[in-house]
């Protein structure tokens, strides 16, 4: 997967010397954290049965994140999607967000969790990304 996964860099997203590195995690996915030349981000890969939520969860990140909140929207492809066929399911490129990872496991956590996602949906009130849950 990961040769194939440099190659889809490459061909779908113009990334050239840009190197995977495999994360832990992942919720029925599988993650690399993705540096290229001056730019670094996340691939995302899900099996095909999860097609439709993945977009929608990508479409999702690309409202938010024109409303200002930083989301690690998806990279565009070079034809203009945001998901590529890879093996048995599609991926992602997203933006990388950096900062600490929230593991909810602290009241502090659990309120900027709570703001995060409150702020979102008031930026992103009226508009709707297709099977999405709402």
């Amino acid at each position: 997967m990961d040769d194939a996964l440099g190659t889809l860099l490459v061909e779908e997203w113009g990334l050239r010397d840009a190197v995977a590195t495999p994360l832990d995690g992942g919720m029925n996915s599988l993650t690399w954290t993705i540096r290229a030349p001056g730019a670094s981000y996340v691939a995302t890969w899900v099996p095909r049965e999860e097609t439709d939520l993945f977009a929608a969860g990508a479409t999702a990140a690309r409202l938010a994140a024109r409303a200002g909140v930083l989301t690690g929207a998806p990279v565009p492809r070079r034809e203009g999607s945001d998901l590529s066929p890879l093996g048995e399911g599609v991926v992602a490129l997203l933006e990388h967000v950096p900062g600490a990872e929230l593991a909810g496991e602290t009241d502090e956590d659990a309120a900027l969790m709570g703001e995060v996602l409150a702020r979102v949906h008031r930026e992103t009130r009226g508009q709707a990304a297709r099977g999405a849950l709402v």
